[in-house]
């Protein structure tokens, strides 16, 4: 099936050193999660689906380097987890997803205001 191959992807991409190759796959583990969901007409497998769909947003904010892609690629993860919930209450790897992205999210926006701080409060250096 199309969450099986997403999960077949992942394997892939968590084993690849190469980290254009691990951003390709997860890219297109992605799609699969995406395809899977909008497939799963009854919903037997849409939770898991979108859940491993945000895990893999979450692997790729790892490999982001622009701080705004990382944040993107975050928040998408958090609309997934958010959307698994909705669909299922119950089902507690997606809570507990969600916790860890807002805090990695909480985590970002710390450093950003400390480094922003920071630079305000740089003394200029002007000769005497």
């Amino acid at each position: 099936t199309l969450y099986n191959w997403g999960i077949a992807l992942g394997d892939r991409a968590r084993a690849s050193g190469n980290t254009t190759r691990a951003r390709a796959l997860w890219m297109e583990a992605c799609d699969k999660y995406r395809a899977a969901v909008e497939c799963d007409a009854a919903r037997t497998q849409s939770t898991q689906a979108l859940n491993n769909w945000g895990l893999a947003l979450q692997q790729l904010a790892t490999l982001c380097m622009q701080p705004e892609e990382k944040t993107g690629r975050l928040l998408a993860a958090v609309g997934q987890f958010r959307e698994a919930i909705r669909r299922d209450p119950g089902f507690h790897r997606a809570v507990y997803n969600l916790g860890t992205i807002m805090y990695a999210l909480s985590e970002q926006a710390g450093r950003r205001r400390n480094h922003s701080n920071n630079t305000r409060q740089q003394p200029s250096s002007s000769s005497s």
